[in-house]
């Protein structure tokens, strides 16, 4: 199961790269640099929020399915916040 969850968050993750460099090319140089260091804080939190939720299960088996499905419910909301970024870069 836990497989299952790590090739979605893959899917998920190279969607956010791709959004990522779509809004990063369309702004400034001064903004891309901005919105990376944006991504690498989400990032950062996404692994210690994860952890966090994993240590209820802490010790059993479930613990690596808990922070897999943690990652990729987080990287879906990240995704979708990107692309309404991306649509509002993109202009009507």
């Amino acid at each position: 199961m836990e497989r299952c969850f790590e090739a979605r968050t893959r899917a998920v993750e190279r969607a956010t790269v791709a959004a990522v460099r779509r809004i990063g090319s369309a702004r400034s140089p001064a903004a891309a640099r901005r919105l990376l260091a944006s991504q690498r804080a989400w990032a950062a939190y996404r692994r210690a929020e994860c952890r966090s939720r994993a240590d209820v299960r802490e010790g059993g088996s479930l613990a690596g399915v808990e922070a897999a499905a943690c990652r990729l419910d987080l990287g879906r909301a990240r995704l979708a916040a990107l692309r309404l970024r991306l649509r509002a870069v993109a202009g009507p």
